[in-house]
């Protein structure tokens, strides 16, 4: 089969075609040395490419071929038609094997050999012979030998070699006689060199002898040629010799070229008597006036193309991409129109050009391709036209335009509408461009509302956009009439690629697989070049330093737009002793980080579980815990691990955690968004709730999972929360032994900002932007400074003004003091007895004690603290009452479990939520029915709802909900239920996903525990608690987009 190449169908009707034209002239026949190439060497997509350029001939020498797994890769995308005959391996110093390619309706083999049957002592690499029989009577039988001729330290093997080829002619010629011999191979020799004597003596001359031709890439030498005698059956013009210099007509640059296909150039000849069209466009016979690189170049390249009607559809990743890229790399902004190609098909031409031809930063944002070298994307993709037109801005130094690409079935009035809406558009900036791909000539009277609306076609009309030549241009580019008009428009065209990159007979035919229209170009003027600065938002949101090689960096693009790989390196100063600028740098090469994922570096030799996350493996990475690392962007510290200049024994501390950066894993927090530059200390903070870093020792078994995956969260820094509890009291009558210890019940890190203490109507600890976030289920201990030493060794921070007697109501508090959140003692009203409020059954319980909330509590009381301490139900009491004593200070006991299952409101979720009510969708803890939302007050219920405070349960305000929509969000839960929802037995414990906590009683430690964001069943509003999904596995490539895990919420109701 073809591969995806074009159907069966279509390869038999090329066949026929190319027998048609065959029968006609003759035959053509080159040669092709195709530098080092083996199954290995190139990606199927380089493979393409090379495809493109041998698929003109009816015969080819190949030179340089490694194994045969490399020529039957091509002759899989050559398809039915083509047969190949490939030598054993041939050399000393380098083993290489010679082939022949033929197309089986012009040829056949009779037999194929090695010279001496490789054992001549005159060449590095005996020739390969084969005797082949053409199917027209005015081509005939040939004898054609084919050589890579040794380079060597001098000219003299080189030279030993060509004299030698005399002997080996004539041994074809005498094993075949009567056939017409043909030399052809590369040389390492221009053929005006004396020591071709011999051969031209026995009357060879070359197909190429004039010294203006260059067979090698860059016009350098004369080294590939065709020699004959006087029998060979030449076409008119002697053969019409040819140098196809695909460097010129399909690359951007010789890199580029010699990379994916060869630094040598094809060379032909054609046979038979008949006129007959050249195998490419004119030759130069000089660089730089043909295809591509003949176009004007110095601005940014814009261009549309749709890539409609191909036979190659969709472009598949083991081939089609190939000539799809080769043609793409020479836009610097594309855009796809006439809904042309798909997602898929423009991220396998960015990895392409990107990875496998090398040819920089390409970014596939559908339906654009742009190259960050080139350009970079502004703000948002918007649509005009009723959803008809996508639009987007790109940048590029000086020039800054606003690109719309038209959908299928584009027209005159539709482009109208695009161009004035977008012109119109507060989100247009620079030059308004419309592309598209349309059924009539834009010149006509069709789009004279266009040019009403102040917009021209800026490709030049003259042209015709369809590949068979015919007919008008149907593809443009329409902006304004002053950009046409005036200076920085540097040129306007149609590119002809199906003439550049096809030969001419069956160019019509051949050039479908891309597209039967031609992409058009427009270039800007843009200061000369593109000069802006590349995209440098990144940073470390993973740091593995483990034993022996299991290192790892895992790097984050927070941004919108794409990060290019080729301006960011990695840093190391070995042992913290030096600067920056004399740090060791580890490039990583090209593609890009797309916006939002991660891209993990990793040594070769670390464990399996780091491996399989690994995208970059570098054997450089052998940091230690005592060494700075860091990320270069552009010639810039964008973020670092570590002090330059400053020697540390063991690593860097990492908020109160000592030594953190050695045999550990550090996890950037979610709501960090940017990089600290050269500032470890920003990074490091002076708490484990401001530091930006959690800790996990050691750098081993589940430490390691997640790796390859970031979560992010910028709304948790500001956002206004009512979750977090008082989870320890502490008050002792005489002296200053005074604690509040706060207990994030949630799933969420939860800013401390916006929470402070109040403490009889004055502020005792207003948090402030410098106290950090607090992490799922991790506590915060506020302590008056004066506090004893074993207070203050638990203590997060101290406050002078927490400063409380047993009669004072303490109140955790938001919005400055003015919403309630949590209390111990009622703020209303002082205590009975003048002494303390009364707890359970403990009377004067908040003097000279510790109070500890109980494990199952899971929501704060909202300001009810009668029924949180519940006096009458002692065994109700949300309390344990003990003596004074700050041992469990700084820790807390938490497990929902025990309760009944209910669910936490989550106000500000930005997600989808799929409701529980739903057929096929119950919830863990009973049917639809049993899934309400907890409560302590008000601020824990949805909007139109309130909390039922003998329930503990949000039920719907049926005069604020006309339209049922809380009812709705309660699954059913109403304020006329009159019973408590039934408490279900806990389900079995759930396995805990990767790195969060298990789902037993445990007193959480001093540092948090990470807990992966949750996923699942909520919406903007609210979260359904629903059976946690599987963790997913680790992922291996670039492109890795975020992977949350699910996590199992139980929850337990606050009774009465």
């Amino acid at each position: 089969t073809r591969k995806g190449w074009r159907g069966v169908w279509v390869g038999l009707v090329v066949m026929l075609l190319l027998g048609e034209l065959e029968r006609s002239w003759g035959a053509t026949i080159a040669t092709c040395n195709v530098r080092n190439w083996s199954g290995n060497s190139r990606t199927d997509s380089e493979v393409g490419a090379i495809r493109v350029l041998l698929e003109r001939y009816d015969l080819v020498g190949l030179q340089e071929v490694l194994d045969v797994a490399a020529v039957d890769e091509l002759i899989g995308q050559l398809g039915p038609g083509w047969g190949r005959v490939v030598s054993a391996q041939v050399g000393t110093n380098k083993m290489e094997r010679m082939a022949f390619l033929y197309r089986t309706a012009t040829f056949g083999v009779v037999e194929s050999w090695l010279y001496a049957d490789g054992k001549s002592a005159s060449f590095e690499r005996e020739p390969f012979c084969a005797h082949l029989r053409a199917a027209s009577a005015a081509v005939g039988d040939l004898v054609v030998c084919t050589i890579h001729v040794v380079f060597g330290d001098s000219l003299a093997p080189r030279r030993a070699e060509l004299r030698a080829l005399a002997d080996v002619m004539a041994a074809a010629e005498a094993r075949v006689p009567g056939a017409a011999p043909v030399l052809m191979g590369d040389f390492n020799m221009p053929p005006h060199d004396g020591a071709w004597g011999d051969l031209q003596a026995a009357g060879y001359r070359a197909a190429l002898e004039d010294a203006a031709y260059r067979t090698t890439i860059g016009d350098v030498s004369l080294y590939d040629n065709i020699w004959y005698t006087s029998v060979l059956p030449l076409g008119p013009t002697a053969g019409a010799p040819y140098v196809l210099e695909f460097d010129e007509l399909m690359f951007p640059t010789r890199d580029v070229a010699s990379r994916v296909v060869s630094d040598h150039r094809p060379v032909s000849l054609l046979l038979g008597s008949s006129p007959a069209p050249p195998p490419g466009p004119p030759n130069s016979r000089t660089a730089g006036t043909s295809g591509f690189a003949g176009l004007p170049r110095g601005g940014l390249g814009v261009g549309a193309w749709g890539a409609v009607s191909r036979t190659t559809s969709p472009w598949a990743a083991d081939d089609g991409a190939g000539p799809a890229a080769t043609l793409a790399q020479h836009f610097d902004v594309l855009a796809f129109v006439g809904d042309s190609a798909s997602v898929l098909e423009l991220s396998l031409l960015a990895g392409v050009l990107a990875d496998e031809f090398q040819a920089g930063a390409y970014v596939a944002e559908h339906p654009f391709l742009y190259s960050v070298g080139a350009a970079q994307r502004s703000g948002a993709q918007f649509t005009v036209a009723a959803g008809a037109a996508t639009c987007a801005v790109f940048v590029s130094n000086t020039a800054e335009v606003t690109l719309c690409a038209l959908g299928a079935g584009a027209t005159a009035a539709i482009a109208e509408t695009a161009y004035t809406e977008a012109v119109g558009s507060p989100s247009a900036r620079g030059h308004v461009l419309v592309a598209g791909s349309f059924d009539s000539d834009v010149a006509g009277a069709a789009f004279d509302g266009v040019r009403e609306a102040g917009a021209v076609s800026l490709v030049d009309t003259t042209g015709t956009s369809r590949t068979d030549g015919t007919g008008q241009l149907r593809d443009t580019l329409f902006g304004p009439a002053a950009l046409a008009g005036g200076a920085t428009l540097l040129d306007g065209r149609v590119i002809p690629f199906d003439e550049w990159f096809y030969a001419p007979a069956t160019a019509a035919v051949d050039a479908r697989e891309l597209s039967r229209r031609r992409p058009v170009r427009i270039l800007l003027e843009n200061g000369g070049g593109f000069t802006a600065a590349p995209n440098c938002h990144l940073f470390f949101s993973k740091y593995i330093e483990g034993e022996s090689w299991n290192k790892a960096l895992e790097l984050y693009n927070p941004s919108d737009s794409p990060v290019p790989l080729e301006y960011v390196s990695l840093g190391k100063i070995n042992n913290g002793g030096s600067t920056w600028a004399e740090a060791t740098f580890l490039d990583l090469g090209a593609g890009v980080l797309g916006a939002g994922q991660t891209l993990v570096v990793a040594h070769p030799s670390a464990d399996q579980v780091i491996l399989d996350a690994a995208d970059i493996l570098l054997g450089g990475m052998t940091f230690t815990g005592n060494d700075a690392v860091g990320i270069a962007c552009d010639g810039q510290m964008v973020d670092v691990v570590g002090v330059e200049s400053e020697v540390v024994t063991d690593g860097w501390r990492v908020g109160d955690t000592p030594a953190a950066t050695q045999d550990a894993v550090l996890v950037r927090k979610p709501h960090v968004q940017t990089g600290v530059g050269e500032d470890w200390a920003a990074a490091a903070g002076d708490s484990r709730h401001n530091a930006e870093y959690d800790v996990l020792h050691p750098a081993s078994g589940d430490n390691l999972l997640g790796l390859g995956s970031h979560y992010a969260d910028p709304t948790i820094l500001g956002r206004r929360t009512t979750t977090l509890l008082i989870s320890e009291y502490l008050e002792a009558n005489v002296g200053f032994n005074k604690a509040v210890e706060l207990f994030n019940p949630t799933d969420t890190y939860t800013d401390l900002a916006g929470y402070g203490l109040v403490i009889a109507g004055r502020n005792a600890g207003a948090f402030g932007t410098g106290a950090g976030v607090l992490a799922p289920r991790d506590t915060y201990t506020l302590a008056h400074p004066r506090a004893d030493s074993a207070v203050l060794a638990r203590a997060d921070a101290t406050d002078g003004a927490l400063n409380f007697n047993g009669d004072d109501a303490v109140v955790l508090a938001v919005d400055g003091g003015q919403t309630v959140v949590d209390c111990v003692g009622d703020p209303l009203a002082p205590p009975a007895s003048g002494d303390g409020y009364d707890v359970a059954d403990v009377a004067d319980a908040t003097v000279d004690h510790t109070l500890v909330r109980k494990p199952t509590v899971a929501f704060p009381n909202g300001g009810g603290w009668a029924r949180s301490a519940s006096t009458d139900s002692p065994s109700l009491s949300e309390w344990d009452v003990r003596p004074i004593s700050s041992d469990t200070l700084g820790s807390h006991q938490f497990d929902a479990g025990e309760g009944q299952f209910c669910t936490l409101y989550l106000a500000g979720r930005q997600a989808r939520r799929v409701r529980g009510a739903q057929a096929g969708n119950p919830v863990d803890g009973g049917t639809p029915e049993q899934t309400p939302y907890c409560c302590g007050s008000d601020a824990n219920c949805p909007a139109n709802s309130y909390c039922d405070e003998s329930k503990s349960l949000c039920m719907c305000d049926e005069g604020r909900d006309g339209d049922s929509d809380c009812t709705q969000l309660l699954d059913g839960v109403t304020g006329e239920d009159t019973g408590s929802p039934a408490a279900p037995a806990p389900p079995a414990a759930s396995p805990s996903p990767a790195g969060a906590p298990a789902s037993a009683p445990a007193s959480a430690p001093s540092g948090p525990t990470p807990v992966p964001p949750p996923q699942g069943d909520f919406d903007a509003e609210g979260l359904d608690v629903g059976s946690p999904a599987p963790a997913p596995s680790s992922a291996t490539t670039v492109s890795r987009a975020l992977v949350p895990l699910t996590l199992l919420l139980a929850v337990a109701t606050i009774l009465l």
